[in-house]
């Protein structure tokens, strides 16, 4: 913990912070109308109040200064401690047990309508950020009230078996089939369902802009290992041919014209496809390429959270953290090795904590320097025999459902 108090008359307060996210408490003694004026690296705050705090801001690894007419308390606290317990709630997809549950921010199991008993077996989640729940299965994929799981909107079951699921703002949903070697588009009232794009496809994400990217697996025809950009209009405009030796598992898009892919040939690579101006041009792998990280074993799935970072599940249990040149994190406990089995999903929230489930029903929640938070009731061990195969929180995924104002 840092702390510091200035007098009356005098003008700063430096505090040296190391790297990380802080928590940052501010008391303001003002004996007039005037405003005292806070920096915070680049983002300025005005602050009118008398009495005032502000939390959950995040902070570079700088000197933070205050300045100041009267009297200020300051107090800093790493914030993943304060926010521990605290959070969105999250999303188990257990697979072979055809289970959702819904855990709460302090990882005790919700029980008012939850778990969620499926027909069939399930294979993705992803959440809007405000009230809906997709959920793809062996055959369908459904959109239902994420608080009350008893009160549906629709269930479109003749999908076939889907592999992965991605929404766009709008709420629309893109999902990637097994069984049809395709991708659907799902309208988010109707659940009237067309096919999107063209092409065999394993992972797919969907930019602000209602731009879709799907990652091939092999069709027999030489297209492993591919992106393809989907306009709007559901024209693919280019593909990357091979990007990747081995199916793209996941993919992820970032505000700033970056796609994210895990692959089953151990790669994540971080491509820059010029998303602000969407160029009908395919990213050429040498000159487009940002970076990549060899993990050494296959990838299964990618989140991208706050500051670019960059999460992997990993087939011999790992979870790893990038930051964002595709470079391996140094600091804290990363990577996290806690699991026993293979890391099949992973899901970040905007506080920075990490949700990863493996083969054997255990889910994690890590805190932002690596190491397990065992408080309440975490980790979550789902009661039976099943890989845990799709988690997402209520917050949806960065950046179509976060909000930009933190």
């Amino acid at each position: 913990m840092n702390d510091g108090e200035l007098d009356d008359g005098a003008e700063t307060l430096e505090i040296t912070l190391e790297p990380g996210e802080y928590h940052v408490s501010l008391e303001l003694a003002l004996t007039s109308g005037s405003y005292s004026e806070v920096h915070f690296d680049a983002t300025f705050i005005e602050w009118d109040d008398v009495n005032g705090s502000l939390e959950g801001a995040h902070l570079d690894p700088v000197a933070l200064e205050a300045n100041i007419e009267e009297e200020v308390s300051l107090s800093l606290h790493p914030l993943w401690q304060l926010l521990e317990t605290m959070g969105p709630d999250v999303y188990v997809g257990a697979r072979e047990s055809e289970i959702v549950h819904r855990l709460g921010p302090d990882g005790e199991e919700n029980t008012d309508g939850w778990p969620l008993e499926w027909p069939s077996e399930i294979w993705s989640l992803d959440h809007d950020g405000d009230d809906s729940l997709y959920l793809a299965g062996d055959g369908d994929v459904a959109r239902i009230n994420a608080a009350d799981s008893d009160d549906w909107f629709w269930n479109n079951d003749t999908m076939g078996l889907v592999n992965n699921l991605a929404l766009d703002a709008e709420g629309n949903a893109y999902a990637t089939r097994d069984t049809a070697n395709d991708m659907q588009k799902i309208d988010p009232d109707s659940g009237a369902a067309e096919e999107w794009g063209g092409g065999n496809f394993r992972g797919v994400t969907v930019d602000p802009d209602g731009y879709a990217f799907g990652g091939t697996y092999d069709d027999g025809q030489g297209d492993d290992g591919a992106v393809h950009q989907i306009n709007p209009d559901g024209i693919v405009e280019w593909n990357t041919e091979t990007f990747h030796t081995g199916h793209i598992r996941d993919l992820e898009v970032d505000s700033a014209g970056h796609i994210y892919t895990a692959s089953e040939d151990f790669f994540a690579k971080k491509i820059d496809v010029a998303v602000a101006g969407h160029s009908t041009d395919p990213p050429d792998p040498a000159d487009d390429l940002v970076g990549e990280f060899d993990a050494g074993a296959e990838l299964h799935d990618i989140a991208v959270g706050p500051e670019g970072a960059v999460y992997l599940a990993a087939d011999d249990g790992t979870v790893h953290r990038l930051d964002s040149s595709m470079s391996p994190v140094e600091f804290g406990e990363w990577p996290f090795d806690n699991h026993a089995s293979t890391v099949h999903s992973v899901a970040v929230d905007r506080y920075g904590f990490v949700y990863s489930g493996d083969a054997d029903g255990v889910v994690h929640k890590i805190a932002p320097d690596g190491s397990p938070v065992t408080s309440g009731d975490w980790p979550f061990v789902h009661p039976g025999e099943a890989r845990i195969w799709g988690l997402v929180t209520s917050q949806g995924r960065y950046p179509i459902h976060w909000q930009e104002n933190e």
